[in-house]
């Protein structure tokens, strides 16, 4: 879905991937039982707040795109229609994360991975320098912005599933 213009505000929640396994133990670093435990912590939530998602966005990696496929289970949201995209790996511009955003409608989820999504939090809050804004494993930030290109967005909330009572 293309981002409408004018005075729409664009909610964008960017999840860091739950806790993987060693990458010693396996080279593919799915996530272990704990970070899927995060995970379903973390969506289950979203699902309360009663979040409606028009696009979910994710890394390639498997720990992120295991973290978006059970945030869809969980949010009514068809797996068969995430989106995977390089452009939200760890090293990834912030520029070309931003890009990506634009295109997919007015309410986001993205998964990935430090440092690439504070990076893109940080772009979407502010000019000129980077908000250290903490994201723990399956940890969940809020953002509202009517133009992704202005860098002036809200931040919600930021939660991480140890927070969760």
């Amino acid at each position: 879905m293309a981002k409408k213009t004018g005075s729409v505000i664009l909610d964008i929640d960017r999840i860091r991937h739950g806790t993987q396994i060693a990458k010693e133990l396996n080279p593919d670093e799915p996530l272990s039982e704990l970070g899927r435990e995060q995970v379903l912590l973390t969506a289950k939530v979203l699902h309360k707040e009663g979040v409606v998602l028009d696009s979910i966005a994710t890394s390639p990696k498997l720990r992120a795109k295991e973290t978006a496929e059970i945030l869809a289970d969980l949010l009514d949201y068809s797996p068969e229609e995430i989106i995977e995209d390089a452009r939200l790996k760890p090293l990834a511009p912030p520029e070309e994360s931003l890009e990506l955003l634009a295109t997919l409608g007015e309410r986001i989820l993205i998964t990935g991975h430090l440092p690439s999504i504070q990076m893109i939090a940080s772009f979407l809050l502010t000019t000129g320098h980077l908000i250290d804004l903490e994201f723990q494993c399956a940890s969940c930030a809020k953002i509202s912005i009517r133009n992704i290109n202005d860098r002036n967005g809200t931040l919600n909330y930021l939660f991480s599933p140890g927070t969760i009572y």
